[in-house]
């Protein structure tokens, strides 16, 4: 795996700063950033502009930086005053860059997050998938079925369990998870901060999910049960993958994000959730969806998801000391 965290000349930047790596053969880390910048997926009424989030994460302002530049020390670590312990210390992380993706050509956007995806699990890496809109944990959960039985914990405001639109298109960003639901290999779903108000054209998506079996979690709920309990009520799970819609996060807290809605979870409990899926299951996936740069303030947004990264990967991977 070629070593560089910074193109000075270029202005390249890697998240937290860590090594690149262009060949996926030679990849070698616990840890695989993976940029997907696909938004074609999203809905009229949802403002545009994903596509641009895996580039503004990267240049997210963060504590933590994979290299102490001090010491030259890689995976170096950071110290969680919390817990006491240095979380991610000897975990090794690269940045894998980009899917190519092209506008005028779904099919074959769709066979490229694959196989890319499947590239990074061949090495035995955890993708770390920053998007783009909220269609992307179909496009990368295809690519899991060696994880099978898999389940699928994901926080969002929304849904996003609807059949198909008017034009008949059923791969889109709020049809996500019933896509999902099809797979042969997936099994348990788990809905946390759902808050959305509901059309009636809604209806028969949301009596869909509860056909299925999904375990839906409001955000009034999450409150009325506080963490501990929500963790306690998703299932205990072989494999589980996890997906983070921003919208999840209240505006005040996340507001670059495709559609706002009020009344979400807080950075605490978004984080502290987080932490606990760990404790649930070997999660084996992870991904960021609808973070909308030109609508975030003061980097509130970016900043927020690259902690939430650093707590929840360090959760994924304890430390041994």
């Amino acid at each position: 795996m070629r070593k560089k965290t910074r193109d000075v000349l270029s202005g390249v930047k890697t998240l937290f700063g860590m090594p690149t790596c262009s060949n996926l053969d030679e990849l070698s880390a616990d840890i695989a950033f993976l940029g997907l910048p696909f938004d074609y997926g999203s809905r009229r009424w949802c403002r545009g502009g994903t596509r641009w989030g895996p580039a503004a994460v990267r240049q997210a302002q963060s504590e933590y930086s994979y290299t102490d530049d001090g010491q030259a020390e890689a995976a170096c670590g950071w110290f969680n005053v919390d817990t006491g312990v240095e979380e991610l210390k000897g975990v090794t992380m690269a940045d894998c860059g980009d899917v190519n993706i092209l506008p005028t050509e779904n099919e074959g956007n769709f066979e490229r997050v694959a196989k890319t995806v499947r590239q990074i699990l061949a090495r035995g890496s955890l993708p770390v998938v920053i998007g783009g809109d909220h269609t992307i944990p179909f496009l990368v959960v295809k690519a899991f079925e060696r994880y099978e039985p898999l389940d699928i914990v994901y926080l969002d405001a929304h849904l996003d369990f609807e059949d198909e639109t008017e034009e008949g298109v059923k791969v889109f960003n709020a049809s996500a998870f019933r896509r999902c639901s099809e797979l042969p290999f997936v099994h348990n779903i788990t809905l946390i901060g759902f808050r959305a108000p509901l059309p009636p054209s809604s209806r028969k998506a949301y009596d869909a999910a509860l056909k299925y079996g999904e375990k839906i979690i409001t955000a009034n709920k999450f409150r009325q049960m506080g963490v501990s309990k929500v963790v306690e009520s998703i299932p205990e799970a072989k494999n589980i993958y996890v997906s983070l819609d921003v919208d999840a996060l209240d505006p005040s807290v996340a507001p670059g994000t495709t559609f706002q809605e009020p009344g979400g979870l807080s950075f605490l409990e978004v984080q502290q959730t987080l932490v606990g899926i760990a404790k649930r299951g070997r999660v084996v996936g992870f991904d960021v969806a609808c973070f909308c740069p030109a609508y975030d303030c003061s980097n509130m947004t970016s900043r927020t998801i690259a902690a939430l990264i650093l707590h929840f990967m360090g959760a994924v991977f304890p430390s041994k000391s």
